[in-house]
């Protein structure tokens, strides 16, 4: 994984959370003046923000797929 700061690894969780940029940038602690540019600029000049951006959908779509195919199972189980 990319080194990141902690305020990028905040943004990362919630960005990966909300798809929402500036939300994101504001709740991992970017003032609310700075919010909007300091989002640009990790989406668009910080390839270490988008690498662990992608490396976080990864890991969200793995277990989300995970659940869905534990639940169907639990599913199957409850009615076999």
């Amino acid at each position: 994984m990319a080194i990141l700061t902690d305020q990028q690894k905040k943004f990362v969780r919630y960005y990966v959370e909300t798809g929402k940029p500036t939300e994101s940038a504001r709740r991992a602690g970017y003032s609310e003046k700075n919010a909007t540019k300091a989002a640009a600029h990790m989406i668009k000049d910080s390839p270490n923000v988008m690498q662990a951006i992608e490396e976080a959908r990864e890991l969200k779509g793995r277990a989300s797929n995970y659940d869905l195919e534990m639940a169907m199972r639990e599913a199957d189980d409850a009615y076999i």
